[in-house]
């Protein structure tokens, strides 16, 4: 079983970086460009992990990981 990382973060060279450094470990990889679209897609797919960028407008990386602690599914999510 692949686990699957969500890695939000609104600079796109930074999502691509992450995932060339984790898909050849064989992690999935799903990119979020806003801490909305993490939440959203959070919501709608299984989740294994989180990397989060700490200042992304509007929503922040604390915001979005206060929100998905609040989820059941993620209360216990690997989310850096």
């Amino acid at each position: 079983m692949t686990n699957t990382i969500l890695i939000a973060d609104d600079d796109p060279g930074v999502r691509t970086l992450l995932r060339n450094l984790l898909e050849p470990e064989g992690y999935a990889i799903i990119e979020a460009q806003s801490g909305e679209q993490a939440l959203a897609l959070a919501n709608e797919l299984h989740i294994d992990a989180f990397i989060l960028d700490f200042e992304m407008p509007p929503m922040n990386g604390i915001v979005v990981c206060r929100a998905l602690r609040a989820m059941a599914q993620y209360q216990s999510a690997p989310i850096m």
